[in-house]
């Protein structure tokens, strides 16, 4: 049956055993989506409505709060099931004079090196999920604020506006971009692998 608000996502990711689980940052539940149907179940609720979802290795569920003031955003970490592990603030604890701090983000993604990529005001960060973001990595060209995908082979998918964006994380090139037919903004670059 069809959750309430299961409606607006922002962002989606595939956990390890292949289910789709996503979020909407005008509501606090984690839902799994069945993306053949398009029906979705609440998988849990989180304390705060999130904007950005990524599932690690090992299968526990990282979002970004979507902040009930700008520049207030979390990073939460959840096991599988739901109860919060572990949170970090991701305001005022990047370090990085003149640059400023990961204040929101609707993306989110592990690479195939491990780390942590998020999205933020067209400056990709690195995370370090117990620390907050650590390192700015300039893009070339600058790309918007959707919901992020990244593939075993290292490719970054970002969707904004309708245009999908292809970059090879390892030095951060475009591959390639293409208008989508129909105008899917953030959603999920799932959709363009």
């Amino acid at each position: 049956t069809q959750a309430p608000g299961c409606r607006g996502y922002s962002a989606a990711d595939v956990d390890p055993n292949g289910r789709v689980l996503a979020v909407g940052s005008t509501t606090s539940i984690v839902f799994d989506v069945d993306v053949h149907t398009g029906l979705c179940a609440e998988r849990f609720a989180a304390p705060e409505p999130m904007q950005a979802i990524a599932v690690a290795p090992d299968g526990a569920v990282l979002t970004i709060s979507a902040g009930k003031s700008f520049g207030r955003a979390r990073l939460y970490r959840f096991s599988p099931a739901g109860p919060v592990l572990g949170q970090v603030s991701l305001f005022g604890t990047s370090g990085l004079t003149g640059i400023g701090d990961l204040t929101s983000s609707n993306g989110i993604d592990f690479g195939p090196d491990g780390v942590l990529y998020a999205l933020g005001l067209a400056s990709m960060w690195e995370i370090d999920p117990t620390s907050g973001p650590a390192v700015l990595r300039p893009v070339s060209p600058a790309f918007g604020s959707g919901d992020i995908d990244i593939d075993s082979s290292g490719v970054l998918r970002s969707i904004d506006f309708g245009e999908l964006t292809r970059h090879q994380i390892a030095g951060w090139s475009l591959i390639d971009s293409r208008v989508l037919e129909q105008n899917h903004f953030g959603f999920s670059p799932l959709l363009g692998r």
